[in-house]
């Protein structure tokens, strides 16, 4: 067993935000939301203070998924206000949970997995996963379904996470998410999919202000006891003004083993 060190990113974790004012629109929530989220990250000094002795860190849950369960984990200091840091990581999580119910948000039922500690790397907080990593794992070529943008101004209601689709109930909605402005799924490869045969992983980003982006799954290496897809964001954007947010859709053999993303 070998641990692979994942630096501070909030990979499966999304900004949006939640207003209890009935006449408050989604927009304003996100914002509200994504501003509560950045003074966590502030407060937790994950980004500001260097990471010298992993015993004076720690990390906590935050987020919820629409599904239920949190979304993803934070590295904090031990050196802050521990208890009121812990309040405002609450109250950002019952916050997200309202979002979520108001706005209709969707998401998958997969739990985030846990780490095992914090680490220093690089001067930095970094999330350690207990991975069975030992060799470089067997490629498995997944079968893209489609990777492009949705550009329908976040009205998809689909925040920036990664999905793990294994049943066709999840998938159609997902699909009726996609198409609630544009008519996305007509360019799919495929929308059939046998989920006895197959399990579907689909990652969105966020919402840019401007195209000329993408989010990519790189590769997938499947382990003795867990599937790692690595993704990252191979264009950057420098297109004309126009909200897009990047999608990428694969397909590979059924497994029930974790699927970890990095």
């Amino acid at each position: 067993m070998k641990n692979i060190k994942f630096l501070f990113i909030a990979v499966s974790i999304f900004f949006f935000n939640c207003d209890n004012d009935n006449s408050s629109t989604q927009e304003s929530d996100q914002e509200n939301l994504s501003k509560a989220y950045s003074e966590i990250i502030t407060a937790s000094m994950a980004n500001t203070t260097p990471c010298t002795n992993p015993a004076e860190w720690t990390f906590t849950a935050i987020g919820s998924k629409a599904c239920g369960g949190s979304v993803g984990f934070i590295p904090y200091s031990l050196k802050i206000d521990v208890p009121a840091f812990l309040k405002k990581v609450e109250s950002y999580t019952k916050a997200q949970a309202a979002y979520n119910k108001k706005w209709g948000i969707f998401s998958t039922c997969d739990v985030a997995i846990q780490p095992s500690k914090v680490d220093c790397v690089n001067g930095k907080p970094a999330l350690i996963y207990n991975i069975d990593n030992e060799t470089a794992g067997s490629s498995i070529n997944p079968i893209t379904i489609r990777k492009y943008i949705l550009y329908g101004n976040g009205d998809e209601k689909i925040h920036q996470q990664n999905l793990i689709i294994n049943s066709n109930s999840d998938w159609t909605q997902l699909m009726q998410q996609m198409n609630t402005r544009n008519n996305v799924t007509n360019s799919f490869s495929e929308t059939n999919i046998d989920f006895s045969k197959y399990t579907v992983i689909a990652i969105f980003d966020k919402i840019y202000g401007n195209g000329g982006h993408s989010i990519d799954i790189t590769n997938i290496a499947e382990h003795q006891n867990n599937i790692i897809v690595t993704v990252a964001n191979l264009l950057t954007g420098d297109a004309a003004t126009v909200m897009t947010q990047p999608f990428h859709i694969v397909k590979i053999p059924k497994t029930t083993n974790p699927i970890i993303f990095q």
